[in-house]
Order: structure tokens, then sequence, then C-alpha cells
């Protein structure tokens, strides 16, 4: 049987007995994206495979891990979530959501020039999730200079007047990273009654905990009174 130039030997492969390869999504310097079907979890997910002809594939390994796990501490829905890692025949690989659609060049291709409304509406979720990616790769800087450190469990209490920024923001509810006062940044889930975007400064004027335990915390753009 001849062998088309579209010929991928990774489709219809399996990694680790789990995932097994569909279709070839797109090929880039460093990766293969993959669709692919989740046996154990019966879902589609995107499986980014590392090449095998790269030059230094040591150091490929180490650059491929590092983005998957700086990608793993980025929770936003703008920026797909990383589900799993491993390695399989020598090969690492990136297990991520799979999402339906055309690429953002391909919609401008198409659809280009935009009206403002538009052209606001595909730019804000993008900035959004760059703001979530720089503010994560901040705090784990921040982290790394302080060193470890063992700290009692925050308090809701004590984020009350606290400065935060926004991650993103939809109909009244969204994510901030709130600086706590003693120190440390925190992805919270948080709530209001004003019009915010990503990359907004708030300050939290009220918190509390949910019925899970989990803190959530009510901003402003308004400072407290007082200040």
């Amino acid at each position: 049987m001849n062998k088309s130039s579209t010929y991928d030997p990774m489709v219809g492969s399996v990694l680790d007995g789990r995932y097994e390869i569909l279709a070839k999504i797109a090929r880039g310097g460093m990766a293969t994206v993959y669709r692919a079907r989740d046996a154990r979890l019966q879902r589609t997910v995107a499986v980014k495979i590392m090449r095998t002809d790269l030059g230094e594939a040591d150091e490929f390994a180490a650059k491929f891990d590092r983005e998957a796990r700086s990608a793993a501490l980025i929770n936003h829905p703008a920026v797909v979530s990383i589900f799993d890692q491993g390695i399989s025949q020598g090969q690492p690989y990136i297990v991520m959501e799979f999402v339906e659609g055309c690429t953002l060049r391909n919609l401008i291709t198409r659809e280009a020039p935009f009206d403002p409304e538009r052209a606001l509406s595909l730019i804000e979720p993008v900035a959004a999730a760059l703001a979530a990616g720089a503010l994560t790769r901040a705090g784990w800087r921040a982290l790394r200079r302080r060193g470890p450190q063992v700290l009692a469990p925050l308090e809701a209490v004590e984020l009350v007047a606290a400065s935060a920024t926004v991650l993103w923001w939809r109909d009244g509810r969204g994510k901030v990273l709130v600086e706590a006062p003693r120190g440390g940044q925190h992805q919270l889930v948080a709530s209001g009654d004003e019009a915010l975007r990503a990359g907004q400064a708030v300050t939290v004027v009220d918190a509390g905990r949910d019925e899970r335990g989990a803190i959530h915390v009510v901003v402003s753009r308004l400072a407290l009174a007082g200040e």
C-alpha cells in the first residue's frame, strides 16, 4: 500500500494504553498536536507529542516539561486545561482540553475587517488569558524568591480591603488574583455589581466562605470609604 504525504504513524496508536490517537490537528517546531480519545474517561482530548527529530532531545524534553507544568497552573476559561502528562515509548506528551472551532488567524482571514465591537469581543478574552498567565508566572517567581514558608490557613476576613486584579469577568462574576496582606497571591472566585474587565485593579470589599468552604470575595473598583 502506498503511503501518502499526509500519512502519520502516530494516528491509530494508543499512548500508555489510554489515549487513542485519532487525527493530526497541527504541527509546530517542537511538537505535533493530535485529536485523541481518552478511553478511561470516554472523552475527546488534544494530545501534544514532542517531535522525535529534535537535535538536543534532553534539552527540548525539559522545555516540554516546563511548558506542561506552567500551563497547568493557569485556571482560566480562555486557556485550555491540562489534564495529564507522560512519556510513551520515549516520547513526552501533554494531554489537554480539546476545543472545537477555528483559530483566531483563520477567523481574521475569513472575516476581517471587524467593527470595533466585534474586534473588542475577540481581543478581550485573549488579553485576559495573557494576563492570567503573566500573573501566575509572577506569583511563582515571587514564591521562589521568598523560599519555602509554612503559613497558617488563610482566613477570609484577612482579605477585606486587599488589592486584587481581575483575571476574567462575566455577568457580575469572575475570578480575581488577590494580594494577601501577609504575602502571597490567591486566585479566588469573585462577584460584584460593576461591569469589570480583565486586568482592572479592584478592591476586596467583602469576603466569606461558600458551602464547600472555598473563599469567595466581593470586589469593587471604588476604594473603601476612608481610604
